[in-house]
């Protein structure tokens, strides 16, 4: 009867162990899938965020050419920049004489 006893609490110890050992198991796979949902959801609201950014940016360059056709002014990508103006220009210096 003592062995009997003995057997039992040993395999209610043994089963005790391995349902640990399990619920270990079970906690770090939650822990790595925790871990993959928070990077897919920080990796995913990157991606909106640059797409909000590309469209606004978009929305700015219309508001823009729109402004500067209202005021006359050619659009941004038809004006020349300052290295295409002659460098004779910039040499003459404005003098006035009395």
């Amino acid at each position: 009867m003592k062995r009997l006893k003995n057997t039992f609490l040993v395999a209610v110890l043994g089963l005790a162990l391995v349902s640990l050992a399990g619920c270990d198991a079970a906690e770090q796979s939650a822990r790595d899938l925790a871990s993959k949902a928070e990077q897919a959801a920080q990796e995913l609201a990157q991606e909106k965020l640059k797409e909000s950014v590309n469209a606004l940016n978009e929305q700015v360059d219309k508001v823009q050419e729109k402004a500067e056709t209202w005021m006359g002014q050619p659009p941004a990508e038809a004006k020349p920049d300052e290295a295409d103006k002659p460098a004779a220009q910039e040499a003459t210096p404005a003098v006035i004489e009395t």
